[in-house]
């Protein structure tokens, strides 16, 4: 069947954790290739993208190619202007909120959780997952568990532990590393998280 704008359509998301306000793969839209992820550290990243911006210019489309001859032929036939509905909101943060206070950081750390979340205008819970995030980027877990003069434990116990871990919407990759690091440790999941924070604090903050 020969594309047209017609048939030419969004690749609807294939890992599961995209939301209405952020994409973490792409597939080809002309030749339907993919899933791809659209994280840099998996270097999966389309060929080309064009951005068409609905009426109104709040919203638009991402339309990702994987190849040269799927750019072309994007080319010939174009893309059509996407009518936009107001998009669902993003409801990943309407839990209860993650008080500093209740990771057990030390005072230093403490400072530097709040002034990253007024820097970035995140909520606690959402920075301390953004931390993660980096940390392991930079292979920091396995400089946290091979520390020459070993871990530290310098956190004191969560008031709340029980949920604490669940109002931080870790990403799976990452709750596997604190599961795997509380199992060799012996100590809650919910303070591997406080203890590798506070460690990435000391070390560059």
């Amino acid at each position: 069947m020969t594309a047209t704008t017609e048939t030419i359509t969004p690749v609807p998301c294939g890992c599961g954790r995209c939301t209405p306000t952020r994409r973490l793969c792409w597939g080809c839209y002309v030749c339907r290739r993919g899933h791809f992820s659209l994280e840099p550290r998996d270097q999966q990243r389309p060929y080309f993208v064009r951005s068409v911006i609905a009426p109104g210019g709040i919203t638009g489309v991402n339309y990702e190619v994987c190849s040269e001859r799927c750019k072309l032929e994007m080319d010939r036939i174009g893309v059509p202007v996407p009518v936009m509905a107001a998009p669902p909101r993003d409801t990943s943060d309407d839990v209860m909120p993650l008080d500093p206070d209740e990771l057990g950081l030390t005072p230093k750390a403490n400072k530097i959780l709040i002034r990253l979340s007024e820097g970035r205008g995140h909520p606690v819970a959402r920075v301390v997952a953004e931390v993660l995030d980096d940390i392991d980027d930079q292979g920091g877990f396995d400089g946290f568990r091979a520390q020459p003069n070993g871990v530290m434990w310098v956190t004191r116990p969560a008031a709340s532990a029980v949920d604490v871990l669940d109002r931080l919407h870790l990403r799976e990759q990452i709750l596997g590393r604190v599961r795997n690091l509380s199992h060799e440790f012996g100590v809650p999941p919910h303070r591997v998280v406080a203890e590798v924070v506070e460690w990435w604090f000391e070390r560059f903050y």
